[in-house]
């Protein structure tokens, strides 16, 4: 899963930190359903950000725990 090749923890990469994330989506199963979503298919122009490529390797169920626990851990 090669999230950290473009997020980190905490400050910027290119697409925005797990603390960003979680300060910019409230801890509901909607923002989980999204993220979920963004993880497995990807995003274009978030905020003028760099476009998030798709995830094949990562099954449903991985990135529905992988929003969860981003909304659950602010950095």
């Amino acid at each position: 899963k090669n999230c950290l090749a473009c997020h980190a923890a905490t400050g910027s990469v290119i697409g925005p930190s797990g603390a960003d994330i979680s300060l910019r989506y409230p801890a509901t199963r909607a923002n989980a359903t999204l993220l979920a979503t963004h993880i497995l298919r990807g995003v274009v122009n978030r905020g003028g950000r760099t476009p998030m490529p798709p995830n094949p390797r990562v099954t449903a169920d991985d990135s529905t725990q992988m929003a969860r626990w981003l909304l659950r851990h602010p950095t």
